[in-house]
């Protein structure tokens, strides 16, 4: 469970209902299967949710990782890059790592959630050199009950052929 909100949160009974197998008799004294119904109930919960320091909205253990499948490429080409946070915690609340950047167009994917880990998958395209920029999380670790701070190293492309404009005055 992750809360979405401070204060205390109240959850309430659940009722669950299981069926199972008993064998009875007939009128005629014959073995005839039967199902039988057992119900079952938790108790209310009462949580008192504190708020995250400093506006972080992460919490939890954390490592980020980044990999182009090249850094050389020529003019219009796309690098195509894969960003993946592993570990645990609330990893459904990151939404997106797309850059917006000057010198390149950007195309993302939506983030793909698997277990403890997420990906997403990015293609950068420029007619020059470029730097992909360092992504970082910056979460509250419940652990050491400090705020860290998880990047990436920026990622520099070289555009061979890159076309060279010539400055009009």
């Amino acid at each position: 469970l992750s809360a979405q909100r401070q204060g205390e949160l109240r959850i309430p009974n659940a009722k669950m209902k299981i069926a199972f197998r008993a064998n009875g008799r007939d009128n005629w004294g014959t073995f005839v299967p039967q199902i039988r119904w057992k119900t079952y109930f938790s108790n209310n919960l009462k949580i008192n949710v504190k708020a995250l320091p400093q506006n972080i909205k992460f919490v939890g253990d954390f490592k980020i990782k980044a990999s182009v499948g090249k850094k050389n490429i020529n003019a219009n080409e796309a690098v195509n890059l894969t960003i993946e946070v592993i570990g645990n915690g609330n990893l459904e609340d990151i939404t997106t790592f797309k850059p917006s950047m000057q010198n390149a167009n950007v195309f993302d994917e939506k983030i793909k959630h698997e277990n403890n880990k997420i990906t997403q998958k990015m293609a950068f395209v420029a007619n020059e050199d470029f730097i992909i920029p360092s992504f970082s999380i910056k979460y509250f670790d419940l652990k050491t009950k400090q705020i860290k701070t998880i990047s990436t190293k920026e990622i520099k492309i070289k555009v061979k052929n890159a076309k060279k404009e010539k400055l009009v005055v």
